[in-house]
């Protein structure tokens, strides 16, 4: 299985035909890289991350929206 980036962008390829490792070079040669692992896992745990901390803000506004009333 390979990893392959373009910007903030994530394919994740298998390379275990002849078909596959094609695919994967005609992306390559459109633009894309391969990308480690490690990358792959600490973009999306940042992105995870994040929404929760949104909902938290919300729930706080809605609650001194709450306390006006």
């Amino acid at each position: 299985m390979k990893i392959l980036r373009k910007k903030d962008e994530f394919k994740k390829m298998p390379d275990k035909t002849i078909e596959d490792v094609l695919s994967i070079n005609k992306l390559i040669n459109s633009g894309w890289n391969y990308c480690p692992k490690k990358e792959y896992k600490d973009f999306y745990r940042v992105v995870e991350a994040e929404e929760p901390v949104k909902e938290l803000v919300k729930e706080k506004k809605n609650a001194t929206k709450k306390e006006r009333k």
